[in-house]
């Protein structure tokens, strides 16, 4: 991991070659290896308005906003759930005559 470590500044230096010759290409198969090809997004708040914001304003992309907004609505669903269970075990105690 160290020879990996000690390579940066040759890396980079092949990289900004690329970059200068235009290769775009060998640029974005570069950073995806080394960044991913996702990247950290951080959001004002977690709401679907935060998210559209977020793409009206240019933060996030098309692609992007449809992920959060697929995580934010799996999040909802399972906090639903949650509701119902606590629901569901508040009427079992209740029709076995268990108080509150």
């Amino acid at each position: 991991m160290q020879e990996i470590k000690n390579l940066k500044d040759a890396a980079m230096t092949a990289l900004a070659a690329q970059v200068v010759a235009g290769n775009m290409d060998a640029v974005k198969f570069i950073l995806e290896r080394i960044v991913g090809r996702h990247r950290m997004i951080e959001l004002d708040g977690g709401t679907p308005a935060d998210v559209t914001n977020a793409l009206v304003n240019g933060e996030i992309s098309s692609e992007e906003a449809k992920a959060i907004a697929t995580v934010v609505e799996k999040l909802r669903r399972v906090e639903d759930l949650d509701v119902l269970a606590a629901r569901l075990e508040e009427l079992e105690r209740l029709l076995k005559g268990d108080s509150l």
